[in-house]
């Protein structure tokens, strides 16, 4: 008897907006519908994305998000893990979250491919982030 294919897995650490569609609120819904089980973890929610004159929300630590993390490896599925996807991180200390992130899923599964949405702003309208929050996602 043949198995129906395992859907990728794809962990997603990026930004949460309640106006709009960006970060998780866009990509989560998209790769479900291309098949993908993906397993968002958000950096900020916010009412909309920063490209707009002001937002109101939280972003998260990166103590919470590193305890997310920690908390989907202790489920023991990183070695079915496809790909970390990673957006708008809202704070430099998170650029360190996301690169264990990525540490843990390739020692878990080398095979794990690695995607960075650098979100840093727009053409013509500058940078959304502040800061070294640019150098660090370069580097």
């Amino acid at each position: 008897m043949d198995r129906a294919p395992t859907p990728p897995q794809v962990l997603s650490i990026q930004s949460a907006v309640s106006y709009g569609h960006v970060g998780n609120s866009a990509g989560v819904f998209a790769l479900q519908r291309l098949g993908a089980e993906v397993w968002p973890i958000n950096t900020v929610q916010f009412s909309n994305h920063t490209g707009y004159d002001g937002w109101r929300g939280t972003r998260a630590t990166a103590a919470e998000v590193s305890d997310l993390v920690l908390g989907v490896a202790e489920r023991g599925v990183l070695p079915k893990l496809d790909a970390v996807l990673s957006g708008y991180l809202g704070a430099a200390d998170i650029v360190a979250v996301v690169a264990d992130a990525v540490r843990r899923a390739r020692a878990a599964n080398p095979e794990v491919l690695y995607c960075c949405d650098p979100v840093l702003g727009a053409a013509g309208r500058g940078f959304f982030v502040t800061g070294e929050l640019p150098t660090l996602i370069r580097d």
